[in-house]
């Protein structure tokens, strides 16, 4: 019994280092694969707001196009009138500074739901 439990551990730990190299050798053999999408469409809600006042905008992204995107990144169209402050969208990493808000796609969520 002792020598299975050992065999197991020995195992369960051959498992984790094997995980452990792929993920830090995956950023240096696989490459992103980049193409432009050619039709999509957007919109922001509200489109008008009161100068010196904080909103919360709703952007929604339309992809017509048959290339899938994996990142969106929405800018500011002013540095001395707007600032970004986070975003946040379901499926999607956030990462935000005061200048833009680049969303990226989890890999998890794309083959989940086959996007």
């Amino acid at each position: 019994m002792k020598n299975s439990a050992r065999y197991i551990s020995k195992v369960r730990l051959a498992s984790y280092f094997l995980l452990v190299i792929f993920i830090f050798f995956q950023g240096l053999f696989f490459k992103n694969a980049e193409a432009a999408v050619t039709a999509c469409g957007a919109s922001v809600s509200p489109s008008s707001v009161v100068r010196n006042t904080t909103s919360d905008f709703t952007f929604s992204i339309n992809n017509t196009d048959s290339v899938s995107y994996n990142w969106i990144k929405i800018t500011r169209p002013s540095a001395s009138v707007w600032t970004i402050n986070s975003g946040s969208a379901s499926g999607w990493s956030a990462s935000a500074n005061s200048d833009n808000v680049t969303f990226i796609l989890i890999l998890w969520y794309r083959v989940l739901f086959r996007i």
